[in-house]
């Protein structure tokens, strides 16, 4: 990708800064957003050939693409566990965005319901505990 801009993930370990994330040829970018005890990494994709942007885990040397509903634009895998549960949000109109759980255990999807809240726009679901309880913050 010579002469384009493109954003790309690094890992800064023992002193080492590398760059370990490469979805597949048509990545422009990519984030990391969350990190867990055991190495997984949570973050976000864009793909040139989809047009959409999707969430991604990484783990063990293996991608797995998130994407909460068939019709999500965008989807942001913000954090993860040390149980493997993620956290992240996702939009299927640029604009209003909302909250899910994904389980790497059963790769499995717990969609949050959104606040019944007047002239609710979006909720962003950003860190997750480690506890049974999972709690989950965001805005």
């Amino acid at each position: 990708m010579v002469g384009q801009n493109r954003s790309l993930t690094f890992v800064f370990s023992g002193g080492i800064c590398s760059i370990p994330l490469n979805v597949n040829a048509t990545t422009t970018s990519e984030f990391a957003f969350g990190v867990n005890d055991k190495e997984s990494i949570v973050g976000q994709y864009a793909d040139s050939n989809t047009g959409t942007t999707s969430g991604l885990v990484y783990r063990s040397g293996a991608f797995t693409t998130l994407n909460p509903v068939v019709n999500a634009l965008v989807t942001n895998a913000q954090g993860i566990n040390n149980n493997g549960l993620v956290t992240g949000f996702y939009s299927t109109d640029g604009t209003h965005s909302h909250g899910f759980l994904f389980n790497t255990g059963t790769a499995s999807y717990t969609l949050i319901a959104d606040p019944n809240v007047p002239n609710f726009v979006f909720s962003q679901l950003l860190g997750i505990n480690d506890n049974d309880k999972g709690i989950v913050v965001g805005y």
